[in-house]
């Protein structure tokens, strides 16, 4: 099921040829599409998160959030650009349906609905994404699902109207 991410307006990305790429990445976010993927990153693309070269880091970390979440949507507060480097800071709300993700440790699922912060870094190579690297809040997402009780969902971040 397609998830829905608001991006930033056309115009805020005119210019910015290294940003051309991220459209198509927050597309595979919001839809799984398999085929952007050979579209939007080049073949021996280097994940610094997990070490692994190729796509399929991609498929397997989409895999895991799938199984571990539901109802998502994705929120770009920011794009910014600079020689062949891309970042992307945007923000996930899902709720907790499982436990496939890693970082979560093997937690129940709690149904509980949270929030992910997360910036992602890419070097950009003939239009295409050749290498990425992410800070994500993997801890307060479990301090989220451990808290005695559901936390209201904070707002405060900039917000891009399509």
């Amino acid at each position: 099921m397609p998830h829905p991410v608001v991006v930033p307006p056309a115009a805020f990305l005119q210019g910015a040829t290294t940003a051309a790429s991220i459209p198509r990445y927050a597309e595979y976010l919001r839809t799984g599409d398999d085929t952007i993927l050979s579209t939007a990153f080049t073949a021996d693309h280097l994940d610094h998160v997990s070490g692994q070269r190729g796509v399929e880091i991609m498929r397997l970390v989409r895999k895991w959030l799938d199984e571990s979440f539901a109802d998502v949507t994705h929120e770009v507060h920011a794009v910014t650009t600079g020689s062949d480097i891309v970042s992307l800071w945007f923000s996930s709300t899902a709720r907790h349906v499982g436990s496939a993700f890693p970082p979560l440790g093997g937690r129940a699922a709690t149904g509980r609905i949270v929030v992910a912060e997360a910036v992602h870094m890419f070097r950009v190579v003939d239009g295409r994404l050749a290498e990425h690297w992410a800070v994500r809040d993997d801890l307060g997402v479990l301090r989220q699902l451990d808290a005695p009780e559901q936390q209201p969902i904070q707002r405060d971040r900039p917000r891009f109207s399509a």
